[in-house]
């Protein structure tokens, strides 16, 4: 062990050698590459978080990669140029420690090594535990400078502590590099003119990037590029706009929404051509749109956006392998195609890296299933709420699968089988959509209303011997919304008189309401409140009506204008007059029939008319145009 000597030594010689870390350029992208040599993996358990590539052989993968396969083209010039630069950079930095070992040289046995640039001349061995303290500085750098061999023992282990990154970890290697199984290594492993083989169970924080030559072969590994020192922060790409659909959690534009068994929604539910049928409205905290209407328009409508921004993204990475999805493949934030029918099995990790906003986008040029038990697992970060799912044909979520994110079958059924727990949105262009026992709730997020689409066509109330009649129609209402009758007798303070529940009729685009005031005031001001599901309220004009049960006369308005009506007055013989507040008569006009529309004044304002049959005064009321 060299813990206390060499904690010393370094830290002396750190206050006057600074190391620093190579820098990668256009090779940093890559987790593996040969410079000459073939690339190979075996075994079906590996996962690759990075490129991969060759600057001349042959790459035989076999596995879903979370990144590009470059092979002989520009890219991989300038990966095998960047490597041979970073590899000269490592060649010139000065040591600040030196091993004289005669034959071989053993790192680790829980040796705990600060920053440094370490020697060895000989071939040297990773054994047990080889620490790496980088004291609570991020900027801490770590190189190697082996000339010989490389290779470890079975679960040897690279461990960083306070702070050490792996991309601030550099080995340079003068010969081949060898793992055992189940071997954990952190860093950037530059092999020159000699090969690299990676046993089952091996674990990669860092690249291995082979120099002037040397092929690479591995058998059930996991490498992941290391993130921090300036790396770039993944984002993905920008979400598409929900719009009105956002607060659905399972809907289709054209087609059946069916339901069987005890099946939970957080959102609303609903088709636009079609009937929702099966659900209970007990288990839903949402709306449940049992027939097409405007809310279920709106929403196809949106659909279709957010179908067409997804469509219109391109590729970051493209899966080469659709049969094997899953199998606990890890993805970080980008656009994924895969360009066939694609069945999940096991499990699918997304990984947004520590970024909350983080976008995942995965379009399917196919239909898409899952296995039983199927999970979407979100680490580091990542919501389902920023998760999108794009597949061309019928999604089918098999029996007790666990997804995460908004799911858009485009021209294709979906299925949600028994058991399944969605996250996020069942969502079809065209497809019928069934459910069974299933749990589905919108990911967090306020759900955009739209805005009301009520229409108010007429609205009047007609004063009667002691209640006022009150009668309107409208379009464009939703189902599950309702009116509410409010009545004054100031015009300014409101009370509840009623509700009245939507009737929505689909192929009706008019709607007609009436409600009775069984005991108004002799002079009643009246609105009507639209509230729709989501408890949005708008409000109509305000009418008016007079009541005068002795004699039988009264006055009312549409909003607009004011009437008076009366079966007491004999027309022909009677006038009617307005007055301002001071008195000036403003009109005057004989009664041709039991009711009639009153002249409008001019002004806004109190005013009083007074009904005349020859010198006798039969009514007098006050009025208020606004």
């Amino acid at each position: 062990m060299r813990t206390s000597v060499f904690t010393l030594t370094a830290l002396l010689i750190s206050l006057i050698v600074h190391a620093q870390a190579p820098t990668l350029g256009a090779a940093a992208p890559f987790t593996i590459f040969s410079s000459t040599g073939a690339v190979g993996n075996t075994g079906t358990n590996s996962k690759f978080t990075g490129n991969i590539g060759t600057l001349s052989g042959a790459i035989t993968i076999g596995v879903n990669v979370n990144g590009t396969l470059y092979n002989a083209n520009a890219v991989t010039i300038a990966a095998a140029a960047a490597i041979g630069s970073a590899y000269q950079q490592l060649e010139l930095t000065p040591p600040t420690d030196t091993q004289l070992a005669l034959t071989s040289y053993t790192l680790g046995k829980q040796d705990t090594l600060h920053a440094l640039v370490d020697s060895i001349n000989v071939n040297t061995v990773l054994n047990d535990t080889l620490v790496l303290d980088g004291q609570n500085n991020a900027n801490a750098v770590f190189i190697f400078k082996i000339n010989g061999t490389f290779s470890t023992t079975s679960q040897a282990t690279v461990l960083l502590i306070n702070g050490a990154l792996a991309c601030n970890v550099f080995w340079e290697i003068k010969g081949a590099l060898t793992t055992a199984v189940n071997t954990q290594l952190r860093g950037t492993f530059i092999v020159n003119s000699a090969a690299a083989g990676l046993a089952s169970g091996t674990i990669l924080e860092g690249r291995i990037l082979t120099y002037t030559a040397g092929a690479i072969t591995m058998n059930n590994v996991l490498t992941y590029l290391p993130t921090g020192c300036g790396s770039t922060v993944l984002t993905g790409p920008a979400a598409p706009n929900l719009g009105t659909v956002a607060c659905y959690t399972l809907f289709t534009t054209n087609g059946a929404n069916t339901n069987s068994g005890t099946t939970y929604l957080a959102g609303d539910v609903g088709t636009n051509v079609g009937l929702t049928t099966g659900y209970n409205p007990l288990l839903i905290t949402g709306a449940l749109h049992a027939v097409p209407d405007p809310s279920t328009a709106y929403a196809a409508s949106d659909l279709t956006i957010a179908y067409n921004a997804l469509n219109g993204l391109s590729t970051d990475i493209e899966l080469l392998y659709p049969a094997l999805f899953g199998n606990s493949l890890v993805l970080t934030p980008h656009t994924y195609l895969l360009n066939a029918a694609t069945a999940l099995t096991d499990t699918l990790f997304l990984n947004a890296a520590g970024n909350p906003n983080a976008v995942f986008v995965i379009k399917i040029n196919g239909a898409f299933t899952t296995s039983t038990y199927a999970t979407v697992a979100l680490m580091n970060g990542a919501q389902a709420k920023n998760v999108y799912w794009k597949v061309e044909g019928a999604t089918s979520m098999n029996d007790y699968s666990t997804m995460k994110g908004t799911f858009i079958s485009n021209n294709g059924a979906m299925n949600l089988n028994i058991g399944v727990y969605l996250e996020g949105r069942g969502l079809s262009t065209t497809g019928a959509l069934s459910a069974v026992s299933d749990s589905v709730v919108i990911p967090p997020l306020v759900c955009p209303i739209a805005a009301l689409p009520l229409t108010w066509l007429s609205l009047r109330c007609i004063p009667n011997t002691s209640t006022v009649s009150l009668f309107w129609s409208v379009s464009n209402q939703f189902s599950g919304a309702a009116f509410i009758v409010e009545k004054s007798s100031d015009s300014r303070s409101f009370e509840n008189l009623i509700d009245i529940p939507v009737r929505y009729e689909p192929t009706q685009s008019e709607h007609a309401y009436q409600a009775t005031d069984p005991s108004p005031f002799k002079q009643n001001f009246y609105r009507i409140a639209y509230t729709d599901n989501a408890g949005i309220k708008t409000y109509s004009k305000i009418i008016s009506a007079m009541v005068d049960g002795s004699t039988l006369s009264k006055l009312y308005s549409d909003g607009s204008d004011y009437y008076y009506a009366t079966n007491k007055a004999e027309p022909g013989l009677s006038t009617l007059e307005v007055y301002d507040q001071q008195g000036r008569k403003v009109s005057s006009q004989s009664l041709t029939g039991s009711t009639c529309k009153i002249l409008h004044p001019q002004s806004p304002g109190l005013y009083l008319v007074y009904v005349r049959t020859g010198n006798e005064k039969v009514f007098v009321s006050k009025l208020v145009y606004l």
